[in-house]
């Protein structure tokens, strides 16, 4: 069949791949120079969450805009040649910070600026920040009067990533019925060193002691069920963030993940602690801002974690049955985790076949 190429007052797009999030094979920002790259995957270095790379390339020149991480640097290379001019908007805080421009340093006015330069060629633009009142902000490039536009681009600090994702399934164990009653942590068994907020999503340690928070729904290792949530550390507090698994019959939530029989976790350090015993090797160490996984497939009780989307392999096969919970602890004041069990998109896509925590999906199958 042809391609699709009259696409006039389109207004939805899917993702074209399942490596960059803003690809598409059809868009109207597709003309012209913009003729598909995303602008955004071709900047080296490290960026601001807050102030991603994306939103230099989102078609508007004014902020938010892109800021390299602090203190760091970002370099656009497109290699343009054949070209007249380049328009750089952005803004300039504070000092010490650079924007060079194919190699030859700028000079922008303080605040927010336009710098028009006759070029012949577009090499590279390179720009630098050291902390959040010194920092150089590209809010667009545009090149011989036309800004250059990401195919696809979402909202400032959204999170969208591509994935295999497809919303079309013949299983019918994931479409048996609309999905509800998510999962939350569990105020009724909160330990008594962690508070709960945002909806019973983000816990807070708020003394030195242990402290844990389970989600409110379990899942039967006796079972088929395979299950996954995703937690993000916000703040580590003290030097032991755990995440995994504890038996329900515990009472009290005043202790770590791993500390009792039955309970499983994965350490900050990389280790995992395993009924209390001592923590061996596993994994990766991770450290505020990443992202930790944890799934359960009750059939085979293989019991794993996954950092930033990365398996890091089987960390226990659990044969005896019981009915879990996903949990997370911090040990130290202000240690705190933000939990999803799938009412929120999953930042990293689950393993095939997994589900998130809620109450169809941990309905027996009749």
């Amino acid at each position: 069949s042809a391609p699709l190429t009259n696409i006039t007052n389109t207004k939805l797009l899917c993702c074209q791949s399942n490596v960059t999030s803003g690809a598409a094979a059809a868009s109207p920002n597709i003309s012209g120079i913009n003729d598909g790259t995303v602008w955004s995957s071709t900047v080296t270095g490290p960026t601001r969450v807050e102030d991603r790379v994306a939103n230099a390339f989102n078609g508007s020149t004014s902020g938010p805009g892109a800021i390299p991480a602090y203190p760091g640097t970002l370099t656009f290379a497109p290699g343009f040649s054949s070209i007249s001019s380049v328009k750089i908007y952005g803004y300039y805080a504070g000092s010490g910070v650079t924007l060079h421009v194919n190699g030859s340093q700028q000079s922008p006015s303080s605040g927010a600026f336009t710098l028009t330069i006759n070029t012949s060629t577009l090499n590279s633009v390179v720009w630098t920040a050291t902390n959040g009142f010194n920092y150089m902000r590209i809010d667009a490039i545009e090149v011989d009067s036309t800004v250059l536009v990401d195919p696809v681009s979402g909202v400032d600090d959204s999170n969208e990533v591509a994935t295999n994702f497809t919303p079309f399934t013949t299983d019918i164990n994931t479409v048996r019925g609309q999905e509800t009653g998510y999962a939350t942590l569990n105020p009724l068994i909160n330990g008594v060193a962690n508070s709960l907020s945002d909806g019973n999503l983000t816990s807070l340690e708020t003394t030195g002691d242990h402290g844990r928070a389970r989600s409110t729904l379990t899942m039967d290792t006796s079972g088929k069920g395979k299950f996954y949530f995703e937690a993000k550390l916000i703040v580590a507090g003290g030097s032991y963030p755990h995440i995994g698994v504890i038996d329900s019959v515990i009472s009290s939530d005043s202790n770590y993940v791993g500390s009792a029989t039955n309970c499983f976790s994965y350490m900050t350090s990389g280790n995992k602690q395993l009924e209390g015993g001592s923590s061996t090797s596993y994994g990766d160490s991770f450290t505020v801002g990443d992202t930790i996984g944890c799934s359960l497939d009750c059939g085979s009780g293989e019991l794993r974690f996954y950092k930033n989307g990365v398996d890091q392999g089987v960390a226990k096969t659990i044969t005896t049955n019981y009915h879990a919970c996903f949990a997370v602890s911090n040990y130290g004041s202000s240690g705190q985790w933000k939990v999803n069990f799938g009412q929120k998109p999953f930042k990293f896509p689950p393993p095939d076949g997994f589900q998130p925590l809620n109450a169809a999906n941990t309905r027996p199958v009749k």
